[in-house]
């Protein structure tokens, strides 16, 4: 890292975080990022905000902040919480918490190795506080990689309430393999538990930022245009034996953790949407 690849989203998305740490709340974003690589995504960051748009320092923030509420919520409301970071990237999560809990971070095996790393070194100096912290190398494309989450919660994890959070990723995959994580989600969390997810709608099809950032991923990251998954709050409403407890968009979210309101003219920026659902019995 930074290797090209559509992982190198995982700085752009810390260096947004660090810029607003006013509204993120995550003190540690920049710290994932070692000193030799600091100019060199700093430079990418700059090339995504000039090409792309220039708000993803507050959309990120505010996604990090909605996120890190609930699973604050979810954790203060069962003892035994648990916490499946799908996708995790670098990301402060379990570091965030007021009540620490057993967290389990799964991405692609360079991502998780090179976070490893870097929480070693971050921990050995006193930056990050004390976590317990497990790590899966993973690819949620191939199906084995998605039966390590399923042995995850079926037997580490099994009968525990967990919160796993799909940050991020959604619209990079596709809907069999979203279906799929699902069924994993569906057969291994009990009744109570949550999903957290973002996720971009089908009319962000002909968004100019969208169309920008479509170029932006593949010119830098290698990322095919067609390869998007966009969806609505329907298809949320239809996965099985899930209920959606809540649901918002980076727009109104502003409302809640910044006092601006840069974010009110959705052609000016990229349209989020998250959503928070609960396992049925």
């Amino acid at each position: 890292m930074l290797r090209q690849h559509i992982s190198d989203r995982s700085f752009l998305v810390a260096e947004s975080r660090a810029r607003r740490l006013d509204v993120s709340r995550d003190a540690y974003a920049r710290h994932w990022m070692p000193p030799t690589r600091l100019s060199a995504v700093a430079s990418l960051w700059d090339d995504f905000s000039r090409e792309v748009y220039p708000h993803d320092d507050l959309e990120l923030a505010i996604r990090n902040r909605f996120f890190l509420d609930r699973l604050q919520g979810f954790a203060a409301a069962h003892e035994d919480a648990a916490f499946v970071n799908v996708c995790a990237g670098l990301t402060s999560y379990p570091f965030l918490l007021e009540r620490p809990i057993p967290c389990f971070e799964c991405d692609l095996p360079h991502v998780v190795r090179f976070k490893q790393r870097r929480m070693a070194e971050l921990s050995s100096s006193g930056i990050l506080p004390r976590r317990s912290v497990s790590f899966l190398g993973l690819d949620v494309l191939r199906e084995d990689g998605r039966h390590q989450i399923q042995s995850l919660l079926d037997t580490k994890l099994a009968n525990r309430p967990t919160f796993v959070l799909l940050e991020g990723v959604s619209y990079l995959l596709n809907f069999g393999v979203l279906e799929a994580l699902f069924d994993v989600f569906r057969e291994g969390q009990s009744p109570g538990s949550q999903v957290a997810m973002d996720f971009w709608m089908p009319d962000l099809r002909q968004h100019p930022v969208f169309l920008r950032l479509q170029k932006f991923f593949g010119t830098h990251f290698g990322f095919p245009a067609q390869d998007y998954c966009l969806f609505d709050r329907e298809w949320i409403g239809r996965i099985r034996r899930y209920r959606m407890l809540e649901s918002s968009s980076v727009s109104s979210s502003e409302q809640s953790y910044a006092a601006s309101t840069v974010l009110s003219n959705e052609r000016e920026i990229l349209p989020e949407n998250y959503a928070l659902l609960e396992r049925l019995s």
